[in-house]
């Protein structure tokens, strides 16, 4: 669903340390919405309550250095 088709790409000399997580493709959003609701129906079912949910914490992302995301206020399917 991300437009770099892997899980991240880790800052390397070629790179110029730059390493991305991507970010969601356009046409994705309900996709990953509905990939959500499995998450958290999943967690319903097993007994666990959950009443919030945020889809990032770094929303620039890391520089490639784990596996993320780019999502922002700016980003196709947003709610802002």
């Amino acid at each position: 669903m991300k437009d770099i088709e892997e899980y991240y790409r880790p800052g390397t000399a070629d790179n110029n340390y730059e390493g991305t997580g991507g970010q969601l493709k356009p046409g994705y959003e309900s996709v990953y919405a509905d990939y959500l609701l499995r998450y958290l129906d999943a967690y319903a079912e097993a007994g666990v309550p959950i009443w919030g949910l945020t889809p990032v914490n770094e929303p620039e992302g890391n520089s490639g250095q784990w596996e993320s995301m780019h999502f922002t206020a700016a980003s196709p399917g947003a709610l802002y």
